[in-house]
């Protein structure tokens, strides 16, 4: 189970940029070479370099190899598999996705509202004062120790 939860981080995290959520849209509709990549993605080849790595590394890009060149394509399981987690996740539904229910947008809706409103509002921690931050603290203190032993004169 804790295999399949790094796996799933891995997914995730390639998930997580926007140019490599771009490679991948490329990706899905043809194999493309970096150099070919490189034409359509805005950066540089190093760059492109360590995005198609997390891209192969998390599952979701193939390889081949032609000569010199270096053939990149999608590979459709590994976002299939990210989907159904997350389905798994946000409705508790069963991981296999072909035998989750599915339930009208409606009801979902209506049982999200329903948690929002049993939930407290605000996150419940202390709030600083206006200028109380670690610099505002030692300010405090800086005034405390210089009308140290001065009295308050009320007229």
């Amino acid at each position: 189970m804790k295999k399949e939860l790094t796996e799933y981080g891995a997914l995730f995290r390639a998930l997580g940029d926007p140019h490599r959520l771009q490679i991948l849209e490329l990706l899905q509709s043809r194999e493309m070479n970096g150099t070919e990549l490189l034409e359509k993605v805005d950066v540089v080849q190093s760059t492109l370099s360590h995005h198609m790595k997390t891209l192969c590394e998390a599952g979701l890009v193939l390889t081949r190899k032609e000569g010199k060149k270096t053939y990149y394509g999608a590979a459709a399981g590994a976002l299939r598999e990210g989907a159904r987690m997350l389905e798994a996740l946000a409705g508790g539904a069963p991981k296999d996705s072909a035998a989750a229910e599915k339930i009208p947008a409606e009801e979902a809706g209506e049982e999200i509202f329903a948690r929002e409103e049993e939930a407290p509002v605000g996150d419940g921690r202390k709030k600083k004062k206006s200028g109380e931050g670690k610099k505002g603290k030692k300010a405090g203190k800086k005034e405390k120790k210089k009308n140290k032993g001065k009295r308050d004169v009320k007229k």
